[in-house]
């Protein structure tokens, strides 16, 4: 399942702390803020409880994108 290309119009200062926070986490805002949504589905029941979000998938062949998120999978 490939990732979607999307733009949200954001405050200001919510973009500044996500900055921050994806910076303390030291991953990218775009990685972060995907995993906090990611997450907050999850709990929402919008997403199964037990999917993984997805790995590292630039590089990869499109039909490889299921194996890069699975846990168990060995780098490809």
């Amino acid at each position: 399942m490939p990732r979607k290309r999307t733009n949200f119009v954001i405050d200001d200062r919510v973009l500044a702390a996500l900055k921050n926070m994806a910076r303390r986490s030291n991953t990218s805002v775009n990685r972060f803020v995907e995993n906090v949504l990611f997450e907050l589905a999850k709990e929402q029941g919008e997403i199964d409880a037990s999917a993984e979000p997805l790995g590292e998938t630039r590089g990869r062949p499109s039909d490889q994108y299921e194996k890069a998120s699975d846990s168990t999978q060995e780098e490809i």
